[in-house]
């Protein structure tokens, strides 16, 4: 970032001489003013043509010209943009005609932006402040508003932005804005898109449950059934005193959060916390005088498997996640039937979670769900849990990839000839391997049962 910066100083320079001036945009100039550290640089520059920024840039090296049509130059990863006015011209996020226009005013420019917040500039060189929409006073308070309702609504995607914002930065957005949100059609934006926005308040926010109440308060749950059929699900009000499990899965999500950097794949754990118990909803019933939801952690994968591929197509982190989802019980559950669960069940359990991240994965999303609500005594409870798995994780060796003892070519080698009968045998071998038995005890066995 010091380099580019000192690189930007210099081209800055150069832009003024030719009768321009070049601004720090968007989330750069809001980060600074947040006192944030800016993770890109994005800049705008006023007074001379593309032509002649392309001819400046080009002194300091290669100049990509991928959105020029946009007015954007990029050299080293800094983007180097024009002021241009956007009109609506088709459906979508993309369906935009751009005219670049490097007299605009500041005011103008700025207002084809979303939020106030991000419609700040900041003179690269004197680091003087323009800002024309009081972006400045609504950091301050804390609070996300649109600049042009007629422009604002052009952009669906901006709803999301809007949610994961007041996550990540624990802001409020203002009520027109949030009565704007209720009025726009988000159905036609890609999935792509969406799920970018959900990332960025999964993994970015101490409080992504902030997303998830705007979401709920602006209709947009409607295009997630599986998240709306957590409002109003019932739940034992002795074991879950906050409510339905909607409201649980608030808690659940901002404990997680807090857990997420003991991850080793915090996207996948987070989404599994946000979709741990989809399969309340269908497994929910009054049983004498009691609600319970028997088997709702193998039920969920069902609406999981429905939901993640509207966000994604990345198989292996569905995969992963609805994992995480079908055991999420397994380690309260072990735990109470701690003195006579067997070593085969563990052996089982961490095979079958190898790949979601094996067991220490899973007993990290247990515990966001189980100790949600912050009470010491909650907290105390599920620490005997971890000591338990911890002891057989060790004693067991279960913390690594499960790999066959006895293979293809030790039946080959026994005298078999390649059949449909090997799948039977071999999977025969493996219930032996998971019971504890060593190889030579295995091909034992085999050949005692099969006749080998």
């Amino acid at each position: 970032m010091k380099d580019k910066l000192n690189l930007l100083k210099h081209i800055s320079h150069d832009i003024r001489e030719s009768g321009g001036r070049i601004f720090f945009v968007g989330g750069y100039v809001r980060d600074y003013i947040m006192k944030k550290e800016p993770k890109d640089i994005d800049t705008e520059t006023y007074g001379i043509s593309l032509e002649k920024l392309y001819s400046i840039l080009g002194k300091y090296g290669k100049v990509s010209q991928v959105g020029k049509s946009f007015g954007v130059l990029i050299l080293k990863d800094v983007d180097f943009a024009l002021p241009r006015k956007e009109t609506k011209v088709s459906k979508g996020h993309k369906g935009f005609h751009i005219d670049t226009d490097p007299y605009l005013s500041y005011f103008q420019a700025s207002t084809r932006r979303d939020f106030t917040m991000n419609a700040i500039l900041m003179d690269v060189i004197t680091n003087e402040i323009i800002d024309p929409h009081n972006g400045r006073a609504h950091i301050k308070e804390k609070i996300i508003k649109h600049i042009n309702p007629s422009t604002f609504i052009e952009d669906p995607l901006r709803v999301y932005r809007a949610i994961q914002f007041a996550s990540r930065f624990n802001f409020k957005i203002h009520k027109d804005t949030i009565d704007l949100c209720k009025k726009m059609d988000l159905s036609s934006l890609p999935s792509e898109r969406i799920y970018e926005e959900f990332k960025k308040f999964l993994l970015f926010s101490d409080t992504p449950s902030i997303s998830l109440k705007y979401m709920k308060e602006m209709n947009m749950l409607k295009y997630f059934p599986e998240l709306k059929a957590l409002v109003n699900c019932p739940q034992d009000k002795i074991h879950h005193p906050e409510g339905d499990v909607f409201n649980h899965t608030l808690l659940v999500l901002d404990k997680a959060a807090s857990l997420k950097e003991g991850s080793s794949d915090p996207l996948t754990y987070m989404l599994g916390a946000l979709c741990h118990d989809f399969g309340k909803p269908s497994t929910t019933e009054m049983v004498n005088g009691r609600i319970i939801s028997h088997n709702h952690d193998r039920e969920g994968v069902i609406p999981a498997s429905t939901f993640l591929p509207r966000l994604t197509n990345e198989k292996k982190i569905i995969e992963k996640v609805c994992l995480l989802i079908k055991n999420h019980m397994k380690p309260f559950q072990f735990y109470q039937a701690r003195d006579t669960i067997s070593d085969k069940a563990f052996r089982k359990l961490s095979k079958e979670l190898f790949p979601s991240g094996g067991i220490n994965e899973l007993l990290l999303l247990a515990r966001a769900d189980h100790t949600c609500r912050s009470t010491p005594d909650k907290e105390d409870e599920f620490s005997h849990i971890i000591d338990f798995f911890k002891n057989k994780i060790n004693n067991m060796n279960l913390d690594k990839k499960f790999i066959p003892l006895v293979k293809g070519q030790d039946l080959i080698n026994l005298g078999l000839k390649p059949s449909k009968e090997f799948s039977i045998i071999l999977k025969r071998a493996e219930s032996f391997q998971l019971e504890g038995f060593s190889k030579v005890e295995i091909i034992s066995k085999l050949k005692s049962e099969f006749k080998l």
